[in-house]
């Protein structure tokens, strides 16, 4: 085997490899039900976030809803600008 190779069958990982947006999406959806109206991928203090702004189904207000790339773990739920 060449040195610095992955072995055969070995799962590839790139080093800048993030979730699915669906995935990440459902994981907004969740936190807030509604209509994505806006999504985006964008690096924020050296991290990858998805950022989604959902018109809520509740009371029609648009969220901001930001959820961590790498993970798709949620990080906030704040009310759009």
């Amino acid at each position: 085997m060449v040195s610095g190779t992955a072995a055969p069958g070995a799962p590839k990982k790139a080093k800048s490899q993030v979730v699915p947006e669906g995935e990440a999406r459902m994981a907004a959806l969740k936190a807030v039900a509604g209509i994505v109206k806006k999504s985006k991928l964008e690096k924020e203090h050296g991290q990858s976030v998805y950022e989604f702004k959902i018109k809520a189904e509740s009371d029609g207000a648009v969220k901001k809803i930001r959820v961590n790339a790498k993970t798709g773990a949620l990080i906030d739920v704040k009310k759009a600008d």
